[in-house]
């Protein structure tokens, strides 16, 4: 890239500095120079006038599959449906068009119990006698028509049969069956940049597999990543990973790996997530995908070799677990920066042991704008216990690292905000200082990244995102547009004309 020059505009990275930032120097994709007054901004530079438009640090979405989000653009896409018929009906439609019949996004939360219970192997075998694959949005859940249970592994577990309904590994491993090819793979990949670009997000935390780095790298060699990936690894990947001393070192500024990702319960959609209480109308307590010795055997090989652990982790009887195994390794306070993601269902017993271990808590504003809302899907599946969900401000008062991602549900921070300013229990909710903070200036420490992300410093990477208006001030989140998206100094997303000259 040339030499550039960003200059009159509002440079927020919530510090006091940024109040005082006149204009930032660029070259070779990092921030050079900073400067606080703008009449000695050198002459023979190209200039980006921000016209007065604010710009922060580029978004990093904390937790996402954005990989996967490519595929589910070159799949049936469910999630505008509303009902099982909707969804039936978009399947059949589109059916021709594939060998195997693959359907994603599907939410249930507003269907009758005779829908819920009416989605059956069944059901789909009456569409096509192709394999149909019937996927629920939080991927821990799915239904298969007969055709594709054939062709699931004999030995695989959380299958039932007789109605064809696929939970926990068995659903989120369907691509390890049904695999996609390497050309739909980049595709995916270039798919899930240009969806990231338009949403802001300059890196992503991506939940991955040997396979797609592969992939990954490959693109990389041809100069065309768009988007910088800090890769979580499946813990089914993790044993080659540690015997061959990967570090959470390797890796460059586009793709870099960072740790392995370990699944300690489902979802509260599927009520697979693992709760102490049951759920409501039920003696369902959900279910634990791990057990402690195991766990405890993983968190003490990665401290061994300095490998962050990032953990899904849900309920309370999830979150417990977590602590218990990471309580018994280390002495000192989490060197490996190990991060639970998720962590709706808290208590304030929870939340002091996740401060005395200094456990990074990766959440989603999003989750809490889609359903945790009264009569949504977290209340009639919790009862009274929902209001108190996802306590983000209590987390930041006992200073806990929080970060923010999307999980798909769907892409983009702009989306979640509204999830975090106006949390359902007044108590909870942040500002939206803090709220954009998660998305922009913590995230990278929770991949050991402080010093070349999330802020406007020498040295660190020219990833920016730029807002027509002011995030501080303004009173509806949702009105807020990106004009434009800058990775290490180039454009990579635009709304509106330019504004180089």
């Amino acid at each position: 890239m040339r030499p550039l020059i960003i200059f009159n505009g509002r440079f927020i990275d919530f510090t006091a500095e940024n109040q005082k930032i006149k204009a930032l120097f660029i070259d070779r994709h990092e921030i050079q120079k900073v400067y606080h007054n703008a009449r000695h901004l050198p002459a023979g530079i190209k200039r980006f006038d921000l016209k007065g438009r604010y710009l922060l640090p580029g978004f990093t979405d904390c937790h996402t599959h954005l990989i996967s989000r490519g595929l589910e653009r070159q799949r049936i896409d469910l999630a505008a449906t509303r009902t099982l018929d909707s969804c039936l009906r978009k399947i059949a439609a589109n059916k021709d068009e594939y060998d195997i019949v693959f359907a994603q996004n599907y939410d249930d939360t507003d269907w009758s119990t005779s829908e819920k219970r009416g989605l059956t192997r069944k059901t789909l075998d009456r569409i096509t006698k192709k394999p149909v694959i019937m996927r629920r949005v939080c991927g821990h859940y799915a239904v298969v028509n007969t055709a594709a249970l054939k062709i699931l592994p004999k030995e695989w577990r959380y299958i039932e049969s007789e109605s064809g309904r696929l939970y926990e590994n068995a659903a989120l491993f369907l691509n390890d069956v049904f695999r996609p090819d390497q050309t739909t793979l980049i595709k995916a990949i270039e798919l899930g940049m240009q969806e990231a670009a338009k949403n802001g997000v300059t890196t992503v935390h991506e939940i991955s597999d040997p396979e797609r780095i592969g992939l990954l790298l490959k693109i990389k060699r041809a100069s065309r990543l768009k988007t910088r990936f800090v890769l979580y690894v499946l813990e089914k990947y993790a044993g080659a990973l540690l015997d061959a001393g990967i570090t959470t070192a390797w890796g460059d500024d586009f793709v870099k790996f960072a740790g392995i990702k370990i699944w300690l319960d489902g979802s509260l959609g599927a009520r697979t997530a693992a709760i102490s209480k049951p759920y409501a109308q039920s003696r369902n307590h959900g279910r634990l995908l791990i057990s402690l010795a195991r766990l405890k055997h993983l968190v003490k090989k990665a401290e061994q070799q300095g490998i962050q652990l990032m953990m899904h982790a849900i309920g309370d009887r999830a979150i417990d677990l977590g602590l218990r195994a990471v309580e018994s390794g280390s002495r000192r306070k989490n060197p490996c920066r190990h991060r639970f993601e998720h962590l709706e269902l808290l208590n304030r017993r929870l939340i002091d042991r996740l401060t005395r271990a200094d456990i990074i808590a990766s959440m989603q504003p999003n989750f809490v704008r889609r359903w945790q809302n009264p009569g949504g899907l977290y209340h009639r599946n919790l009862g009274r216990r929902y209001l108190g969900m996802n306590p983000f401000n209590e987390l930041r008062r006992a200073g806990i690292h929080l970060v923010f991602g999307s999980d798909n549900m769907p892409l983009g921070p702009i989306f979640g905000l509204k999830g975090a300013t106006r949390h359902p229990s007044t108590r909870n909710r942040l500002s939206i200082s803090h709220a954009l903070a998660g998305y922009t200036t913590r995230p990278a420490y929770a991949a050991f990244e402080e010093n070349r992300k999330g802020g406007f410093r020498p040295g660190m990477l020219a990833d920016f995102v730029v807002l027509d208006q002011n995030p501080e001030k303004i009173k509806d989140t949702d009105d807020l547009k990106i004009d434009f998206v800058i990775l290490g100094g180039d454009i990579i997303y635009r709304r509106c004309k330019t504004s180089e000259h």
